[in-house]
């Protein structure tokens, strides 16, 4: 990712990186619509939105680190979604690559449903489907962390309240 690394540490040891990557999002895909308008802050690290399909999520912040060459974060995301009720777990480990920063994701999702669960273990499309979307997320990473970390370098204070 062409973002240096010390500012996406920056960004990351922010208490309010989450507002700056959704005001990010909102600002390189205008085609969203106001996604800001469809943010709640829930307390601790946790975040309900709808997303243009008007389906609701939930995202959890469980853990975040920052070390000098290395930082993490792992949320929990729950929500509705065409195929029914799903949880995700999703891993972010990012580290200095030179001038930039690298970045890993791993993303362990369960669909409430057992038949949905049979259906995607056994016939491989649950990997297929949040293959793409993992590769769907990264490219719009591409975008969204270098405007989010721009912004939180230049020490933007973002606030969204309740609907």
């Amino acid at each position: 990712m062409a973002v240096p690394f010390d500012q996406v540490t920056s960004l990351l040891a922010r208490p309010d990186a989450l507002l700056h990557l959704l005001h990010a999002y909102a600002s390189e895909f205008p085609e969203a619509g106001d996604i800001s308008a469809s943010i709640e802050h829930g307390g601790d690290a946790t975040f309900r939105y709808d997303n243009e399909d008007g389906d609701a999520t939930e995202v959890r912040e469980l853990y975040r680190g920052i070390v000098s060459e290395a930082a993490e974060i792992v949320v929990l995301s729950r929500g509705r979604r065409s195929f029914g009720e799903f949880e995700a777990l999703i891993h972010v480990v990012a580290w200095r690559d030179g001038t930039r920063t690298a970045y890993r994701v791993e993303v362990k999702a369960y669909p409430e449903h057992a038949l949905l669960r049979f259906v995607a273990r056994d016939l491989g499309f649950g990997q297929r489907f949040f293959r793409s979307k993992t590769r769907e997320v990264c490219r719009l990473a591409e975008r969204v962390v270098p405007a989010a970390a721009r912004a939180a370098a230049g020490h933007v204070a973002l606030a969204i309240g309740p609907r």
